[in-house]
Order: structure tokens, then C-alpha cells, then sequence
């Protein structure tokens, strides 16, 4: 035992999950009694560095094993004098099997206690995929996933099935007993716990197909607050009163999409109850500030900025984004109210003087451009024209780029790195370079770039088509779009709450997507046949709209040689297929062609344009259409058709052809859409000459001179 406890001390206090293969050998004559009992005795005398290397000894050398030996070691991290990392307590972890749920609840709440989030996380989340919860256990189970932060989180459905089928399992239980969590920790809201719960539920309808389920849910958030399924007939001295009563329950039931549009209803309710409500609430807040203030805790968290999924719904969002912006700048000003008495609107962030400057110092704010994303492809030869043309061209970003990568900005004043977890750093760091205009290549895509759109940072500032959508914020000044995407003017101003600039060039250069390339795959490499057409849709999931649906059923139908291929970026291919059934079902005529739909799971660019190379017709989604991807169609002279919406980015297809010269492609209905993707399917003679007309017009889309110089004369102007 000498030796051993020699070996031991000399070279490894830590446990490891493998196991010791250089354990020294022992004469069998010597057979080794362990006192298990002086291990609780360490502990109950506080020993904890001695009963801490002791069960180190006895795990590491296998000489005894028992659950409570892990969990007095997971009690000891903050006890101890020396430390663990989280490695070592994750491979000391994976050493527990075939725990009951009792075990898998005192270990997450050891975790917890010590600040070791990642893994508690980790850890229960195998359970939860794994295991039945039993009812005897849900309680506990609902107090794990509140302090894991799970009921709040954004909606994810890969992992909420799990949580929604756990919750409806035992939703009767769930409802009659919620206090009994206080017998579990009695510091928690019970009521705030529930509040969590019935939002969560209400904004994954999608995945609970019991419709009395649903019932159950609806009618317990309508005994709380009202029935949002009949808002129309509610009064607004309700809403504004339910409101002031259950505020997060309100803000966080009416409007979360799942990152796959179900059905049109679903669009439509939900966009109508947030208009609705947002309303309400605007018009009395001032009112009420000082009620708010005491019964909100984090008004902030109320904010309903996070509006990038309604950009694909193809319907204007001028002024749903505009309510939805202005009530969030009246949380974040009661938060600074309520966490500082002497709080002064004036010494704010909110607060900005007009510098006078050069009006050649600008600055472009994206953290996409630190990456070969199409926000850089969309602005990269923009800004590289500006700096040779002598403008002071700065970028702002929140993550550094790589030294390759930085190349390509080649002659900028300066890269600006903005701090991501303070906005008030940020803000006040840009300010510091008295910029005289601020471009946002984008406003919806990036979180930290949505919050620091709240503040002016420069005299002027411009959004332009990074997410083709207008941003809502008051301090945003213009819109940079191009007369070949929008509606005449006098419609497409309405669109957007900055005002409106209509360039004559495509709004970009941009530099041809595969010239670079040698594409020379052959489609065995992505699963497909070479026996049958191909149509490629190259969009991700998330955009394609229900509506689109049955433009899709019918062109599988017309063409039955014919396989229709997806890009599953983010493993949603079940969902489509629950969304499709639930449509199908009333819909025999279709029935079938739901086995020519092909998923391809996510690859590099270069791969992602050999796709389409092989492929024989494209496709462009409506109402919300393609850009970056329309382009590299284009470059390598694919047919693809296309339909424009109303709103910029439905129509960029369109665009894009009226600048080629002609608009044999673009369809004006479903029939003539599903004609012209069946035409080009059966005839070769129509599918060369469209394919001739591309290549022989192709070249005007790239490199664009004039755009280059209507932002030159824009960003110059005083």
C-alpha cells in the first residue's frame, strides 16, 4: 500500500477516465482492506483536501467504486486547495452509469452550485434525450431546466421536442402542483416558473399535435392573461391590464417563430398579435412607467429586436419593426432608470452631439466581414474603391480577422475592434473617431449589431441589403437599395422607415462567385442520379415559405423523372416533412411525390457551386427569393426561375435579369412559374437558349462600375 500511495503522490493527484495500466504490482499475499468509513469521517471533520485525495486514490487505482465517492469529490471543488478543471470533473462524470433520476438531480445541482454551467449542461441533456421522466420526478425536472435557462432560451427544435414531450407527458401534474417546487428550493417563483413554462409551450404549438394538449395550454395562459387565438375580440384596457399583471408572459407569448415557418395561419396570427400588442403597450407605457419599474426585474430582457425570421414572411415590416423598436428603447431606458436612481437621459448613450468633420472619414460596421460571407461579397469591392478614391475608410467588427483575410481590405485606415459583451464600450469607441457617416452592412442578422443600432455613432447613417430588410431604428437615416430590386419609388419608400436611396447600378460590385473555381464533381459524388433531372433549390430551409409548398408538389407532379434537391444546412429535414404531411393529407393528388425531394447536408462553397453546375434548372423561392446564390447561378449559366414579391428581397432575381436584358424566366403566378420549370425541364431547345442568353449576358452583373461610383458620389456628399 506504500507504494502505491508513493506512485500516487509523486506523480498524479487527478482523476482520469481510462484506466491504470501502470499501477505497480502487489504481491498477492498482500490483500488490501479499505476502511471506506474514514472518508466520511474526513468530510465530516472538514479534512476536505484529505478526503478529496483520498477518493482520488481509490477511483484512479480501482480499488473500490461507489456513486457517492463522485458526488463527495463534485461537493469538494470549492473546498479544496488546489485545482480542478473542468476536464478532470467532465472525464470524472463520464465514469457514472445507469444513474436514477435522483443521481442525475444531485449531480446537476453540485454542478450548478459550482458555477460549471457548459456542464451541467451537458450532462443533463443526455438524460433528457435518453430517459422518461417519471411524474414522481417532473417537478424536480422543471427546476433543473429553469436554472439551466432552458425555458428562456431561443426556440431550438431539435432539443425542444424533448422538453415538449417531457412537459405534455405530465401537463395535468404539471398545472395542479407547480408550488410544490418551493419544497425543492423555496427561494424560486413558482409562478414565474410557470409563466416560463406557457410561453415556452406556446411558441412550439408546432410540435404538440394533441390538439387537446393545445386546448389545455391555451386555456391555462387564457385564465392568466387572454386568449391570443381571439385577440381580435379583446379590449385593449385588457391586454394593457394583463399586461401590468404577468409582463413577460405577455411579451414572450405572442410572437416567437420556430426556425421553420409550420403554416401561413401561424405566420399571420403571430405577426397580428404582435402588432396588436406592441401597440397597446406603447400607448400607455409613459403612463405607467413608475409601476413598471417596480414590477419588472429586467426590462431589458422584454426587448423585441430579435425580429429576423419575420423578414421571410414576403409582407412589409415598416411599421410592425417600428413598434417593436421604439417599445424596446423604452425597457432599456427603464432599465437604466431602475438600476440608477440618478439616471439622466441626456448623459445616456441616447444622447449624441454632431461633429463636425471630414466628410470622407467613414466607417463600415459588420462582423461579417471578417469571413467570406455574402455581407463581405455584397460590400468588399464597395469599400476597397473608396480607400483607392482617398476616402479615410475604417471597418468595425467584434471579431478579429485572420492575416489572409485582412489582406483583402488592403489600404484601410483602420480594422475597429468592438467589445461584444458592452455595447456601451463599443458605442462610445466609435464615437471617439467622429465618424461623418456609419454604414451597417447589415441590421437583423448579428445581436451585437441590432443593440449598437439603437445609438447614433456619426452624422449620418446608412443600412443597406445585407438582410434586405428595413431596420426600424430611428437613428438609422437612409436605406441604400437599387432601382432593379424595388417597386417605383413612391410604393417602395413605404417599405422602410430610413429613407429610401434608389441607385441606377446593382447596389453592388460584385466579383464572379466561381471564376476561381474548377468544378468538375459528377453528381454521384452528392447521392444523385445521372438517369433524371435535377432541380436545385439552393436556399436554407428557414426561407422556404408554406406558400411556396404547393408550387413545388405540382412541378414534381408535371415531371415525373424528376428529383428535387434541398440543402439541409441545420438537420430541419423532419420538420419540412411534418410540415409537408400536415398539408398533403388533404391533397391526394399529390401524394408520392414527396420521394423525388432530396436533402444534401451542408458543404464548403466550392462544392456548394459544383451543385448547381450539375444540376439542370434552379429555382428560386417565393415570395422570399435568392441573391448571393441567384449570382452564382447566373455565373455558371443555369436556367432559374424566378417570381418577385413586393418587398427587395423577393426580387432581387428579377433584378438581376432586367440588368441581363431580358425576363423570359420570371414568372407572374404559381401556373406560370410551375409552366416555365416544366418547360425548361421537356424542352432542351428552350433550356439551350435560355442557358445561351445567360452566358452571353452574364458578365453584366459582375464588377458593376457604376455602382462603384454612386456610392463613391453618396459617401462623399456633405
Amino acid at each position: 500500500m506504500g507504494k502505491i500511495l508513493f506512485r500516487y503522490e509523486k506523480n498524479n493527484i487527478y482523476i482520469h477516465n481510462y484506466p491504470n495500466t501502470n499501477l505497480l504490482e502487489i504481491n498477492n499475499d498482500y490483500k488490501l482492506k479499505l476502511n471506506l468509513e474514514l472518508i466520511d469521517e474526513l468530510y465530516n471533520t472538514q479534512n476536505y483536501d484529505e478526503c478529496c485525495l483520498l477518493i482520488n486514490l481509490i477511483i484512479r487505482n480501482q480499488l473500490s467504486y461507489n456513486y457517492m465517492f463522485i458526488f463527495k469529490t463534485l461537493v469538494l471543488v470549492d473546498k479544496i486547495n488546489y485545482i480542478v478543471t473542468e476536464k478532470e470533473i467532465t472525464d470524472l462524470i463520464l465514469l457514472l452509469e445507469n444513474q436514477n433520476f435522483e443521481e442525475i438531480f444531485q449531480i446537476t445541482v453540485v454542478l450548478l452550485h459550482n458555477s460549471m454551467f457548459e456542464i451541467a449542461s451537458r450532462y443533463f441533456s443526455k438524460y433528457l434525450f435518453e430517459n422518461q421522466v417519471d411524474e414522481n420526478d417532473i417537478l424536480k425536472f422543471i427546476f433543473l431546466i429553469n436554472k439551466l435557462g432552458y425555458l428562456t432560451d431561443k426556440i431550438d427544435l431539435d432539443k425542444d421536442v424533448f422538453l415538449v414531450k417531457h412537459y405534455i407527458k405530465h401537463i395535468d401534474y404539471i398545472f395542479e402542483n407547480i408550488q410544490e417546487i418551493e419544497k425543492v428550493d423555496n427561494t424560486v417563483d413558482t409562478h414565474k416558473i410557470l409563466i416560463d413554462i406557457l410561453c415556452f409551450l406556446n411558441n412550439r404549438y408546432e410540435l404538440i399535435t394533441d390538439v387537446s394538449i393545445q386546448k389545455k395550454i391555451s386555456d391555462k395562459i387564457k385564465s392568466i392573461i387572454f386568449d391570443y387565438n381571439d385577440i381580435d375580440n379583446i379590449s385593449d384596457e385588457l391586454i394593457f391590464e394583463k399586461f401590468l399583471e404577468n409582463p413577460e408572459l405577455v411579451m414572450h407569448s405572442m410572437d416567437l417563430l420556430s426556425d421553420i415557418m409550420m403554416s401561413e395561419n401561424d405566420i399571420i396570427l403571430k405577426r397580428k398579435n404582435l402588432g396588436r400588442i406592441l401597440k397597446v403597450i406603447l400607448s400607455k407605457f409613459d403612463d405607467y412607467k413608475e409601476t413598471l419599474i417596480k414590477k419588472i426585474d429586467n426590462p431589458i430582457s422584454l426587448k423585441k429586436d430579435s425580429l429576423f425570421r419575420f423578414s421571410y414572411h414576403g409582407l412589409v415590416n415598416r411599421n410592425l419593426f417600428q413598434d417593436a423598436i421604439k417599445l424596446s428603447q423604452k425597457f432599456i431606458l427603464l432599465q437604466l432608470e431602475k438600476s440608477d436612481d440618478g439616471f439622466d437621459l441626456e448623459k445616456s448613450l441616447f444622447k449624441f452631439e454632431p461633429q463636425k468633420t471630414n466628410p470622407k472619414k467613414i466607417c463600415f460596421l459588420a462582423d461579417y466581414l471578417t469571413r467570406k460571407h455574402s455581407v463581405f461579397k455584397d460590400r468588399h469591392q464597395v469599400i476597397i474603391n473608396l480607400i483607392k478614391k482617398g476616402f479615410e475608410v475604417h471597418i468595425a467588427t467584434f471579431s478579429p480577422m485572420n492575416f489572409k483575410h485582412a489582406t483583402l481590405f488592403d489600404g484601410v485606415r483602420e480594422h475597429i475592434l468592438l467589445d461584444r459583451k458592452s455595447i456601451f464600450n463599443s458605442v462610445n469607441k466609435l464615437r471617439s473617431y467622429h465618424f461623418d457617416k456609419l454604414v451597417f452592412c447589415e441590421i437583423g442578422m448579428d445581436s451585437s449589431v441590432v443593440n449598437m443600432a439603437y445609438y447614433r455613432m456619426a452624422n449620418k447613417q446608412y443600412n443597406t441589403w445585407g438582410h434586405s430588410d428595413t431596420s426600424g431604428f430611428p437613428d438609422i437615416d437612409y436605406f441604400v437599395s437599387s432601382e432593379l430590386y424595388e417597386l417605383p419609388y413612391e410604393e417602395s419608400k413605404e417599405h422602410y422607415t430610413e429613407k429610401l436611396i434608389l441607385q441606377k447600378g446593382m447596389c453592388t460590385s460584385y466579383v464572379n462567385p466561381t471564376d476561381c473555381y474548377k468544378l468538375h464533381l459528377g453528381r454521384s459524388f452528392y447521392g444523385l442520379s445521372d438517369f433524371e433531372k435535377i432541380i436545385c433549390c439552393p436556399q436554407s430551409l428557414f426561407k422556404i415559405h408554406p406558400e411556396f409548398d404547393k408550387y413545388l408538389f405540382e412541378i414534381l407532379k408535371r415531371n415525373t423523372n424528376t428529383s428535387l434537391v434541398f440543402l439541409d444546412l441545420h438537420e430541419k429535414k423532419p420538420k419540412m416533412y411534418e410540415r409537408w404531411n400536415k398539408i398533403l393529407k388533404d391533397m391526394p393528388e399529390y401524394y408520392g411525390v414527396l420521394s423525388r425531394v432530396k436533402f444534401i447536408p451542408g458543404m464548403d462553397h466550392q462544392k456548394f457551386c459544383n451543385l448547381m453546375k450539375v444540376s439542370d434548372v434552379m429555382i428560386d423561392p417565393y415570395p422570399f427569393g435568392g441573391c448571393n446564390s441567384s449570382l452564382e447561378s447566373f455565373s455558371l449559366g443555369k436556367p432559374l426561375v424566378t417570381q418577385p414579391s413586393i418587398r427587395i428581397n423577393g426580387r432581387f432575381t428579377y433584378g438581376f435579369y432586367k440588368r441581363m436584358g431580358f425576363t423570359d424566366l420570371v414568372a407572374n403566378n404559381m401556373e406560370e412559374y410551375v409552366s416555365l420549370a416544366t418547360r425548361l425541364l421537356q424542352d432542351k431547345d428552350f433550356h439551350q437558349e435560355m442557358t445561351d442568353k445567360i452566358l452571353a449576358n452574364k458578365d453584366k452583373l459582375f464588377m458593376d462600375k457604376q455602382t462603384l461610383d454612386e456610392w463613391e458620389e453618396l459617401m462623399a456628399a456633405e
